[in-house]
């Protein structure tokens, strides 16, 4: 069971199980139950492109409203949903509580009695809600809202009666820990007999190699920019420090070419050069050089997630969104589009 200190809060109402959502219809909608891709049976990942993918059992359909959508279990009780939200500007907390005060005036949980509600370790920041109310039956659910290291909020919800609450622990630790905000999709968890104490809720990424990525003997070090329109990475070719080549997209796969770290000069390193526009103007591209510490390899990630060069005050950006393997990257003139948002994964 959650700890009585796991909080969250509620959703829109009738987020859970409120009796208007059964008349709502199964839609394709946006995302895509695509087949099972890992090891643990019954289960497969949902797509919501681009928003996030996560754990669903075979055979449950999506019911979109908006920016919600709910998977039932035909012939049962469980619920599972996940919304995008708007992240708040103040405290989570105080957001979660707010929001949960007003679910339960709204008369969707009858008999509700709260379990706990508060901050969790889960991605960038979370709190969880757990409670009980009276439906058809004894039921129980949580609702999990976090924001994720992509700057996109969530919130995910899982209902049950509460006859089969405990034994269900493991289904709902599958779907916390192969969360993914984008489109990266993890592998599932070979066994989820155990739920796992609030830490991460980071499932392991799967390693992924492309024809153009050389092998490395060593574990890469640093971290991916990832793109926020298009899921993929800022890529040397070939992981390559010498080869001139201007810097690419590709799909993530934690080669030593898409590790990056960024230290107190505001550099960007990887491979042992910096990273480095080649112009000044809307356009210029960037590649890798010897670390100087100079104007042009100077960069910020800001609140706002734009990667900007100091010297000249552009973004770096994936040129029309484009999510192709090998697209060159590009400096141009700020403007707040996702093709200018970057995560560091």
């Amino acid at each position: 069971m959650l700890a009585l200190g796991a909080g969250v809060l509620l959703a829109n109402s009738g987020l859970f199980g409120a009796e208007a959502d059964a008349a709502r219809s199964p839609v394709p909608a946006a995302g895509s139950a695509g087949p099972s891709a890992g090891p643990s049976a019954g289960w497969h990942f949902y797509r919501d492109s681009p928003g996030f993918s996560v754990p669903v059992p075979d055979g449950w359909l999506p019911v979109r409203d908006g920016r919600h959508v709910e998977f039932r279990e035909p012939g049962g009780t469980r619920v599972l949903s996940v919304d995008e939200i708007d992240p708040p500007a103040g405290s989570l907390l105080s957001d979660a509580r707010s929001r949960a005060k007003a679910a339960i005036g709204s008369g969707d949980y009858p008999k509700y009695k709260r379990i706990g509600i508060g901050e969790v370790s889960y991605h960038v920041r979370a709190v969880e809600h757990e409670w009980t109310y009276a439906g058809a039956t004894a039921m129980h659910a949580v609702s999990r809202a976090f924001v994720s290291e992509s700057g996109r909020a969530y919130l995910i919800g899982w209902r049950t009666s509460e006859a089969v609450w405990e034994a269900n622990q493991p289904a709902l630790a599958l779907v916390f820990d192969g969360f993914r905000a984008g489109q990266a999709e993890p592998t599932l968890p070979a066994a989820a007999s155990v739920r796992p104490s609030k830490s991460t809720g980071a499932a392991p990424k799967p390693t992924k190699t492309r024809a153009s990525s050389a092998p490395t003997t060593a574990a890469p070090v640093g971290r991916q920019l990832k793109n926020m329109a298009t899921g993929t990475c800022i890529d040397v070719p070939n992981s390559n420090p010498d080869g001139g080549a201007e810097i690419q997209m590709w799909p993530c796969n934690d080669t030593a070419g898409q590790r990056f770290t960024m230290p107190a000069d505001a550099t960007i390193r990887t491979l042992g050069k910096c990273l480095q526009i080649d112009g000044t103007t809307d356009g210029s591209t960037l590649q890798l050089a010897t670390c100087t510490g100079g104007g042009t390899q100077r960069f910020t990630l800001n609140a706002a997630f734009d990667l900007v060069n100091l010297q000249v005050d552009k973004c770096v950006e994936v040129p029309d969104s484009d999510a192709s393997g090998g697209v060159v990257i590009r400096i141009t003139t700020c403007t707040g589009p996702g093709n200018q948002k970057w995560s560091l994964e």
